[in-house]
């Protein structure tokens, strides 16, 4: 028995901003700028990370509770020939907010990307799902 499947928003929103990027990697020449991808150990954040890498951009890596993830994001991303840092930070506190742009600034200089990708992530059959999650 097929179940209807109902897409919300937040889902079509997320899918918007994904083909966004794409188009903005596609036109944009970022080798040699810094980015900052918060949430970037795994999932959408580590391929945002990985693009960014691909493209020429030196990448510091934010997580807050993956480090084993960040620091193969970190050995992926240097694979490609570009610099990368992996930084714990909670960014939903401002002392480590602050504490990660001056440990990217003190390591490259300075920051010209920030992807603000960081979430909390609670795995939910998509079926279970309701309006009010």
């Amino acid at each position: 028995m097929l179940k209807r499947i109902v897409l919300s928003p937040h889902i079509f929103i997320i899918t918007i901003n994904v083909i966004i990027w794409l188009l903005f990697l596609c036109v944009m020449d970022i080798k040699r700028k810094v980015a900052l991808v918060t949430g970037a150990a795994k999932r959408i954040g580590k391929v945002i990370a990985l693009a960014l890498a691909v493209k020429g951009a030196h990448i510091a890596v934010n997580y807050l509770t993956s480090e084993k993830e960040a620091l193969e994001t970190v050995r992926e991303i240097k694979v490609l020939g570009v610099k990368a840092i992996a930084i714990k930070a909670d960014v939903s506190k401002a002392a480590d907010v602050k504490r990660m742009f001056n440990k990217i600034i003190a390591e490259f200089g300075r920051i010209d990307i920030v992807v603000n990708n960081a979430s909390l992530f609670y795995r939910t059959p998509f079926d279970s799902i309701t309006e009010q999650d």
